[in-house]
């Protein structure tokens, strides 16, 4: 959830705290965006522990891979990781009073929100799951979440403090991947113990 450079990403491995008995002399990384087989990163003989930096593609899905080798030419077994770049918020298509609001800790350092019933913000995404990062609030409302035109569920974007959530919306590993649009909708209700009816929307993950 960086400020800046929302597909700024940064990909950190170290032998883990079980392991650290042994003495590891290298590691093999390799960085891959799910459907192009060409790798975006591979090092064969990287540190056991470091760090790599790389832009990701909006709505891309990526696997980093990690084999450590000790002293003695002993290898582990691969540990895989998935990193999803988020949409930001700027990608979403806008009906009724919409409005940005800054604040640093959102992605891309703002986020979307009204107050006015049917008002509506929708983003096209490839993927099998999907994800909404929301801010949440003790002021905050309902917000009804449609896929494809069609309502899957309704949100509450109340909690008694100021924080993010990251809500899971639709979908599985054994949903069809395709490209959905994903309409979220302000329903202009509250729950019982929120002050008002405010809905916003961060960013959306679409897991491949």
């Amino acid at each position: 959830h960086a400020r800046h450079h929302t597909g700024r990403v940064r990909v950190s491995w170290r032998p883990a705290a079980k392991a650290r008995s042994l003495v590891a002399a290298s590691a093999k990384v390799v960085v891959t965006r799910l459907g192009d087989p060409k790798p975006i990163y591979r090092r064969n003989a990287a540190p056991p522990a470091g760090t790599y930096h790389f832009s990701g593609v909006h709505g891309a899905n990526y696997v980093v891979t990690v084999t450590v080798t000790d002293v003695a030419g002993r290898k582990s077994p691969a540990d895989s990781a998935l990193l999803a770049v988020p949409y930001d918020d700027d990608a979403f298509r806008t009906r009724g009073p919409w409005h940005s609001v800054k604040a640093a800790s959102d992605l891309g350092g703002s986020h979307l929100q009204t107050a006015k019933a049917g008002a509506t913000a929708s983003v096209r995404a490839s993927g099998r799951r999907y994800l909404l990062i929301a801010r949440t609030g003790p002021a905050y409302g309902k917000l009804a979440v449609l896929v494809g035109g069609h309502h899957v569920k309704t949100v509450n974007l109340y909690s008694p403090a100021a924080g993010h959530k990251v809500i899971d919306l639709w979908g599985s590993k054994n949903t069809a991947r395709k490209a959905r649009t994903l309409t979220f909708r302000c329903t202009g209700s509250k729950g019982t113990f929120s002050t008002g009816f405010g809905v916003d929307v961060d960013g959306l993950d679409a897991l491949h």
